[in-house]
């Protein structure tokens, strides 16, 4: 999602395997960078290089950032999601196509099982060869979670904000009977306010939604005949159920 906010990506797909227990996710992104970052120990202040990748899959404060140029905005919280997947993995595997070049590496509970610098390019579940992008495949760890599967709704739901709130992107849900769901909002937040009041059974007072923008700030209201105040804001595409700053400030 940081990619396609960025004009790097425009898709994201999402196969869920039999039994909703193993997942693959892939992109049309730019990859993740090759080489080697440096790393401080948060114990002793040691500086390591370690392989990029690796930092990026397994090590907390690395970010998947890099520089404070590589994403003016971004959703997730310094790379942390990749990192908790991967440790939350019984297998988690990564292959990423970066400026030419594929690598990949495959953890198990957050620990490198593999390593390659140069690879080829991955196979997708519909036996299609990935020609761009990252592909993930994880399997979550039930000994750790009380579930045995995870409902497709949370996906559903996951998928749907995203593709309201990232201009342009396009969010595939497929599972291993064939059937999928397309998410895509050519009108973004002006349309998640429009559907937000159709779910709600109330009647627009205005034709369209007022909505006010800028580089940082989507902002749109609509004034119906409900008889409440039905009130969402979102960062980057997240959902703040507490408020914060710009709730006050609204």
């Amino acid at each position: 999602v940081d990619e396609a906010l960025e004009g790097r990506a425009s898709q994201i797909n999402v196969f869920v395997g039999d039994g909703c227990s193993e997942f693959w996710v892939w992109d049309d992104g730019s990859g993740i960078p090759r080489g080697f970052t440096e790393v401080k120990d948060p114990v002793n202040g040691k500086i390591t290089k370690v392989p990029t990748l690796k930092a990026v899959c397994t090590l907390v404060h690395t970010s998947g950032k890099f520089n404070d140029q590589a994403y003016a905005a971004s959703r997730g919280t310094h790379g942390i999601g990749i990192k908790a997947t991967s440790a939350l993995s019984t297998e988690f595997h990564i292959t990423t196509l970066f400026k030419g070049q594929w690598s990949s590496a495959k953890y198990a509970k957050g620990i490198e099982k593999e390593y390659k610098e140069k690879t080829v390019a991955p196979t997708l579940p519909n036996g299609k060869k990935l020609d761009k992008g990252t592909l993930i495949y994880f399997k979550p760890d039930f000994s750790i979670f009380s579930a045995r599967k995870f409902p497709l709704i949370f996906l559903s739901e996951w998928a749907m904000i995203a593709a309201y709130f990232t201009p342009k992107f396009r969010v595939l849900l497929t599972n291993s009977q064939g059937k999928s769901k397309e998410f895509f909002f050519k009108d973004g937040p002006r349309q998640y306010a429009k559907d937000k009041v159709e779910k709600l059974g109330c009647v627009p007072l205005s034709p369209d939604v007022f909505i006010a923008q800028n580089a940082l700030v989507d902002c749109v209201v609509q004034f119906t005949d409900h008889d409440d105040v039905e009130f969402n804001a979102f960062t980057n595409g997240i959902s703040n159920v507490e408020g914060g700053v710009h709730v006050r400030a609204f």
